[in-house]
């Protein structure tokens, strides 16, 4: 039978703006989400951030007699040529801490990115790292936030492993021992043996430090395999700092 004139124009229509609506809810309802998503992380890094300044200010109050200068939750202080860096890491969680250090050489830094690094160092970045645990016995040491106990545990912490760390990486002949007695090619993750391999060619052994790089060229994925290869040529060619 016939349709009516427009009566099925005009269901169609109804379909589409019924369709238009939905689609609409759903992109506020999303929008909502996305929302509360945002305000939700924005809050918990404000309360992670407010319940780690006390034990920022104890390892603050330690520091900077020493020389230190602090940015965020991470310290920085001058020995000679070479950073030493100290940086207080939050658990995703907001409720453990625990300590990372390192020390960079700014040149290794340098001839193994093609670039200088960062003002301030970030731990990340150095050339020799550490996690407190690995100095206190070789397990995963994190305090938890809300402790009393926690800031002197530790900045006693810091004062006993961390700072003698730090004291003991003042040449590329510590730094490249440490990272030999970590066997950082094991992991076959690129900059750590890069940087072995840069302070091996300082230090004379130009065969070891082509060795490490060319068996990491073996097993490195694309995006690292130029810079590895860069890194490779500057030690063939024997050039150091």
């Amino acid at each position: 039978m016939a349709r009516p004139c427009g009566v099925g124009r005009c269901l169609e229509g109804s379909v589409t703006e019924h369709a238009f609506r939905a689609r609409r809810r759903c992109a506020t309802s999303t929008k909502v989400r996305e929302t509360t998503r945002h305000a939700w992380a924005s809050d918990l890094l404000q309360a992670t951030a407010m319940s780690a300044a006390p034990l920022v200010r104890r390892i603050e109050a330690l520091l900077t007699p020493l020389g230190f200068k602090r940015r965020g939750r991470t310290w920085n202080r001058s020995a000679g040529r070479l950073v030493q860096v100290i940086d207080l890491q939050v658990s995703k969680a907001g409720d453990a801490v625990t300590v990372n250090a390192g020390v960079m050489d700014p040149d290794v830094y340098a001839r193994c990115w093609g670039s200088s690094a960062s003002i301030p160092v970030q731990e990340p970045d150095c050339t020799v790292r550490v996690r407190i645990g690995e100095l206190i016995d070789t397990t995963d040491v994190w305090w938890p936030v809300g402790d009393s106990r926690t800031q002197e545990a530790t900045a006693n912490a810091v004062t006993e492993f961390v700072l003698p760390f730090l004291s003991g990486m003042q040449s590329k002949e510590a730094m490249a021992e440490f990272l030999c007695r970590k066997e950082v090619w094991r992991r076959r993750y690129p900059p750590p043996i890069m940087y072995l391999a840069i302070l091996k060619n300082d230090l004379g052994d130009r065969a070891g430090a082509c060795s490490l790089l060319n068996d990491l060229l073996g097993t490195a994925s694309e995006p690292w395999r130029a810079r590895i290869g860069e890194v490779l040529t500057l030690c063939s060619s024997g050039a150091t700092e």
